[in-house]
């Protein structure tokens, strides 16, 4: 039976989409389906300060490429943004006086930004996934739960780099 029922919401994105319900049970779990992967005990919340909440990535990537947009954090625009913005700032201040800048530049430098941020989490991911699996903020990370192989990590992360190469060239 329930004991309690919490309603955490995400900081960013559509608040009715990433509703997270954290539930302590006093009896086991009951039969988990696909949603009910992320959610969490009370107890283990409170030692994280990165509690797994239900994205847009759980509604609308397909199950089989979910680990896939996890490992590249496509869920977690920051790193993205921290890349983009002194990229777009130096557009900006390069553009002639009194002209916008070149939009044409500005989206190379957003899907550059994107997807070497993605390759960037990938290798770490790929690095530490010894330490993930100990560290309860990073358990649930694909590499270090096993929804992805070393292997299958490697090739994604190629793929991301030859689309990396390619906006740059």
């Amino acid at each position: 039976k329930l004991k309690n029922e919490f309603l955490l919401r995400s900081s960013h994105g559509n608040a009715s989409r990433n509703n997270l319900f954290v539930r302590s049970f006093s009896a086991p779990l009951p039969e988990v389906n696909k949603r009910q992967r992320y959610k969490t005990d009370i107890t283990k919340l409170s030692l994280t300060s990165d509690p797994p909440i239900l994205t847009w990535v759980d509604d609308y990537v397909p199950s089989s490429l979910q680990p896939y947009a996890r490992l590249a954090r496509i869920d977690k625009p920051i790193g993205t943004w921290l890349l983009l913005w002194p990229c777009f700032w130096s557009t900006a201040i390069a553009a002639p006086q009194g002209c916008l800048p070149d939009p044409y530049l500005l989206g190379l430098f957003s899907v550059g930004a994107f997807i070497m941020r993605g390759a960037g989490c990938t290798i770490n991911d790929m690095w530490d996934q010894d330490i993930d699996k100990r560290v309860l903020r990073t358990a649930s990370r694909p590499l270090a739960k096993g929804d992805l192989t070393q292997m299958q990590a490697l090739r994604f992360l190629a793929m991301q780099l030859s689309c990396g190469l390619g906006v740059l060239i």
